[in-house]
């Protein structure tokens, strides 16, 4: 075996962001390859919410395929109707024109590393990092194998190894709890439904097919977590709880990286790069596109982290702007939901013009609140 691999780029992680920014280097002939701990197809925790700009961009990555063929292999389940709860009262329901796909993450992450490795992509499966010489650019892991690079791709999740190596500061983490419950013990609906419970914690359930994924998130570290959940899974009327497996993650929240590098030749991506939308979560379609940017960059050569810090400015000008909807959802639930239940066009306009579609920047902002009140006062008038 030889003892070192030598490589233009070294992908850290084989999720989404990870094979994102592979296939993208694949596809011009760069040197590459992805090293992930795990064996794929692996389980991983994750409602797996497809808004249609996720979907769009993963055709953007493999535009030979057709959409309809992506959608066949990804899709568990669907809707296009999104509800509010406040604790288990019902607030409003809307209809949407963006249609989610439900999906689940061990089907997409090995979707995107078969076509990684279908274009000729190498990953290195199970296997340990246990040091990196940043210095000199070498990579050891647990089987003795040494790996050289020029560029490193951070993507390996919100507990960066990358991270903790380099003593940077860690993000800011928010943990969640979810459960997959079967339909003969959840009176569910087709809709995407959200719960604000007991003004801390942001609950939701999504139809998947024989069951419903449910869940609560925690905006910051609650000792009482599981305790809390299962409350709120009984409040809501989750039948038989003590059957189904409890899963936990953690998510990166409210930390913007202004600079989403390290040194000259290390770039952060996806949940390492702290790019997951705060408010609900979202975080495959931000770690797509950072992922295909960062490789981008790269490619473009010329001053890698100053290309890659203005090709995510977008996801960092969203995430500021959700930060702060997080932010009046919790402190102020009552006006806010209350405002929805009276005005529910403000659901249909964010969620077909942005988060369905596109992300939240400052541009898209201005022209949401201009069209929302044209698009509000066009509804009164006609009432």
């Amino acid at each position: 075996m030889e003892k070192r691999k030598k490589y233009e780029t070294i992908i850290i992680g084989g999720g989404p962001s990870g094979s994102s920014c592979g296939i993208t280097l694949q596809k011009q002939n760069r040197s590459c390859c992805i090293i992930d701990k795990a064996t794929f197809p692996r389980e991983k925790v994750c409602g797996g919410l497809l808004p249609e700009k996720t979907l769009d961009f993963i055709h953007y990555l493999m535009p030979e395929r057709k959409m309809k063929d992506i959608k066949q292999v990804l899709t568990i389940d669907s809707s296009n109707e999104i509800a509010f709860y406040k604790n288990n009262e019902f607030i409003v329901k809307s209809s949407v024109k963006t249609n989610f796909t439900i999906s689940d993450r061990k089907i997409l992450d090995s979707y995107l590393i078969d076509y990684y490795k279908e274009h000729g992509g190498k990953i290195y499966e199970g296997i340990k990092i246990t040091k990196i010489d940043f210095d000199n650019k070498i990579i050891y892991t647990s089987t003795n194998q040494e790996f050289e690079y020029q560029y490193l791709i951070a993507a390996d999740g919100v507990n960066s190894y990358v991270r903790k190596e380099l003593h940077a500061s860690p993000v800011q983490k928010v943990s969640f709890i979810e459960y997959d419950i079967e339909k003969k013990d959840f009176d569910g609906t087709k809709a995407m439904t959200f719960f604000d419970y007991q003004g801390n914690q942001l609950g939701w359930s999504f139809p998947k097919g024989n069951y419903y994924n449910i869940g609560l998130g925690f905006p910051k570290k609650e000792s009482d977590a599981i305790k809390i959940t299962e409350e709120f899974l009984k409040s809501i009327g989750v039948r038989n709880i003590e059957k189904y497996k409890r899963k936990g993650a953690l998510l990166p929240n409210k930390t913007i990286l202004h600079k989403p590098y390290a040194k000259d030749h290390i770039l952060f991506v996806g949940d390492a790069g702290s790019f997951s939308e705060p408010m609900t979560g979202e975080g495959i379609y931000q770690a797509l596109f950072s992922g295909a940017k960062a490789a981008e960059s790269i490619i473009q050569g010329d001053n890698v982290v100053k290309t890659y810090t203005k090709k995510t400015k977008t996801l960092r000008e969203s995430k500021k702007i959700l930060t702060y909807f997080q932010w009046v959802l919790f402190h102020c639930d009552n006006w806010a939901l209350h405002r929805l239940q009276r005005r529910p066009h403000t659901i249909t306009k964010m969620v077909d013009g942005h988060i369905g579609k596109r992300v939240l920047n400052y541009k898209n902002l201005v022209s949401f609140i201009i069209s929302y009140k044209r698009y509000g006062k066009e509804k009164i008038d006609k009432k």
